[in-house]
């Protein structure tokens, strides 16, 4: 009877460490990550020749469904192409 009592108090602390874990990773990934940027100061001359943004292709999924059954393909909004084939979802 000890050595059950002793594996169910193992299992609620493995337990409770876990449910802590999940929440704080729920709280991690939830706030907002702030990131700052070098401010460009007046005295120097900056053309906008010189200055590159960075940007990635806006790509989503489309869905469509065709006799009942779920499909669904990658599509670039950047450059209004498809990319691949249609995939049966289910």
């Amino acid at each position: 009877m000890k050595i059950m009592r002793n594996i169910t108090r193992k299992m609620n602390n493995i337990n409770r460490l876990f449910t802590l874990l999940l929440v704080f990773s729920i709280i991690n990934l939830s706030a907002p990550h702030v990131t700052y940027s070098k401010t460009i100061s007046s005295n120097t001359n900056y053309s906008l020749e010189n200055i590159s943004i960075a940007r990635s292709d806006d790509i989503q999924w489309v869905f469509k469904e065709i006799d009942g059954k779920l499909y669904k393909r990658l599509y670039n909004y950047t450059t209004h192409e498809w990319i691949g084939d249609w995939i049966l979802v289910g």
